[in-house]
Parts: C-alpha cells; sequence; structure tokens
C-alpha cells in the first residue's frame, strides 16, 4: 500500500498479490478514473450520430451477447449499461468486432481528464426505443448510477486445481484468492464482473438501476435506452478511423459524416488509424463469400 492523503490505494502492479476480498475492493477504487485513455468503438454512421446528438446510450443487459453477464444483475430490464474500453494502444479486435459490416468504423476516445468531466457533468434520460422524445430524466433520487472498472474471471473446477480462481485485470493475473473471498468479491462487485474471455475489452462500465417507482414504468415487451447527453461532446472527444480508412478516403468520408467533418474543421482531433492501410476488416466480403458457396452447393 502506498499512502496518498487520507486514504490508501495499491499500485496497479499489486494486482497479482491481493489476498482478500477487501483489498481487492480497495485496490478497485476509484481506478476507472486513473487509465490514460476511454475509447469507444462503432461504425461511422454510429459515430457521427453520437457526435449530432451529443450522446451515447446505455442499453438494458437483457439484451447482452453473454448470459453470465447479464445474469448477475436482478432484472434485465431494469439494469441498463455502457462500456468503454481503456488503454493506449487501438485495439484490433474491438475495431473487427464493433466497426460495421463494412470494417469502415470509427473510435471516439477521451483523455482522462475529459473522461472524468464529461461523466460527471453528464445528464441521463430513459426512453422507449425510437422515442427520444418521451424521455424521464434519471437522478440519483430515481436510480442507482454507479462507474467502476470490470473485473474478468475463470472459476477453475479441474480436479488438480480444484476451486482455483483466476481472475485477470487488463494484462495482470490473480491465482492467490481465495473461493469464499472470491464470493464476497462477487456480491460486492455485482454487475462489474465478467467472463475471462472478454478480458481484452478492458472495460469501464457506467451501470444504471431504476429504481421501484420507475422500473414500475418499463414496459417490458419493449426495448429502453438511457441516453448520457452532454451540451457539446466534441469538446472531450477526439476521433481515430478504422484502420481501411485511408488517407485518400478521407476528403468523401468526412463530407458524407458532418458531425465528424466538425470535429475535423473545428480542431484537427481527427486522425487516421496507426494501422491504416496495413490491416483489412471486411466482415461484408466474408459473408458474401459464404452467401456464394452456400449458393454454388444448392
Amino acid at each position: 500500500f502506498a499512502k496518498k492523503g487520507r486514504g490508501y490505494f495499491m499500485d496497479y502492479r499489486c494486482f497479482g498479490k491481493i489476498k482478500n476480498c477487501s483489498q481487492m475492493i480497495e485496490y478497485f477504487d476509484d481506478r476507472h478514473f486513473r487509465h490514460s485513455k476511454y475509447f469507444h468503438y462503432s461504425s461511422l454512421e454510429n459515430i457521427n450520430s453520437i457526435l449530432e446528438s451529443n450522446e451515447f446510450w446505455l442499453g438494458q443487459v437483457k439484451r447482452f451477447n453473454d448470459s453470465n453477464d447479464s445474469e448477475q444483475f436482478d432484472d434485465g430490464n431494469r439494469n441498463f449499461s455502457l462500456c468503454f474500453s481503456s488503454g493506449i494502444n487501438e485495439n484490433l479486435p474491438l475495431w473487427y468486432f464493433y466497426g460495421g459490416i463494412s470494417g469502415q468504423g470509427d473510435r471516439i476516445s477521451f483523455t482522462k481528464a475529459k473522461f472524468k468531466t464529461f461523466y460527471e457533468n453528464a445528464k441521463f434520460y430513459l426512453f422507449p426505443e425510437s422515442k427520444r422524445n418521451e424521455s424521464i430524466e434519471i437522478t440519483e433520487n430515481n436510480a442507482s448510477i454507479k462507474i467502476s472498472d470490470v473485473l474478468y474471471f475463470k472459476e477453475d473446477e479441474n480436479a488438480n486445481r480444484k476451486n482455483e480462481i483466476q481472475l485477470k485485470y487488463n494484462n495482470l493475473t490473480n491465482y492467490i484468492l481465495k473461493p469464499e473471498e472470491f464470493q464476497l468479491l462477487k456480491n460486492h462487485k455485482k454487475g462489474f464482473m465478467k467472463s475471462i474471455a472478454w478480458f481484452y475489452e478492458k472495460e469501464t462500465r457506467i451501470h444504471i438501476r431504476l429504481n421501484d417507482e420507475l422500473a414500475k414504468k418499463i414496459d417490458k415487451s419493449k426495448v429502453y435506452h438511457i441516453a448520457m447527453h452532454c451540451d457539446d461532446l466534441s469538446k472531450y472527444a477526439s476521433i481515430t478511423f478504422a484502420p481501411n480508412i485511408t488517407k485518400d478516403m478521407l476528403n468523401k468520408i468526412l463530407k458524407d459524416n458532418k458531425a465528424i467533418e466538425e470535429i475535423y474543421l473545428k480542431n484537427s482531433r481527427v486522425q487516421l488509424s496507426e494501422y491504416n492501410g496495413s490491416v483489412y476488416f471486411n466482415l461484408k466480403d466474408k459473408l458474401c463469400d459464404n452467401c456464394n458457396k452456400f449458393k454454388e452447393k444448392k
């Protein structure tokens, strides 16, 4: 431990030496605001829409593609989540999975200071899908609003390593925490635990849980979102294009995406990927290849 003001914090590298739940809780305290950069990967269309509206959307956890993740929440309708990836370097798997079917994706990034300011000044609004004008403001009076880094885990039931817990955080691993301490930790970090299969995403998660009164207004047959809104997102964000987008494509991309172009013209915080021209993602081509092979077989 190292002393800092009236409290304590653990050095980042101490993760593998943590022995109990209380130490792990202290380790994660406020760590979500200590990363150098925060990223949101998506398609060009989505990123342009985010910049136009000055808001991100949190989704209901019932729509998660990982049932182990969604099952840690008490109700898939009243719990909402939005994740940002942390790190320094570009994350190629995230480009691949979230950059869109054509591979012409985009990435919004925040510095540490700007992400904290953006989060602390954001306003939240609940609304049914396609009806953004029918929104209810989310406050601490009608919901719980939390932010924390995600901890990734795997419970090993191998006979030779009975009940061993593998915990992963960024590129660090902890095998020391005992099963009973791990159960305590799962209760404390409920909503911020995921399978180790996802550790490469290095997520900082915003989690909102509606209180009973507001949750009663949810129609379970519908899909809802929570908008995370700020006055001017361009003040905080920088933009990086996916590797598929090269310099000779830039003028057309900017012309077709006015909100991204506005940031480019205003402050030049728009840049090409460090992998541009050398890494190529295109799920559309792969899908078309598979469709053609299927037709040939028929």
